[in-house]
């Protein structure tokens, strides 16, 4: 069984937030300085993305990635 609509709107919501927070500004870093973002940043991106793909019933159960801790 799957999250319901108001956990998967609380997850989203929370998911959006750490994009914006931590994501987009080290993909704006990199595009500033002439990099690619590292591949570990867009691994890291990718399963922010794909958390609501996750398999649980409640919303406690989710695994929530770790940041990297390279810089770019």
């Amino acid at each position: 069984m799957a999250l319901n609509k108001i956990d998967l709107n609380t997850v989203r919501k929370k998911r959006n937030q750490i994009l914006k927070e931590l994501v987009d500004p080290k993909s704006c870093e990199a595009f500033a300085s002439g990099a690619t973002l590292s591949t570990n940043w867009q691994t890291y991106r990718q399963s922010l993305l794909d958390i609501t793909d996750q398999d649980v019933e409640i919303i406690q159960d989710l695994t929530w990635p770790e940041p990297p801790q390279d810089l770019i």
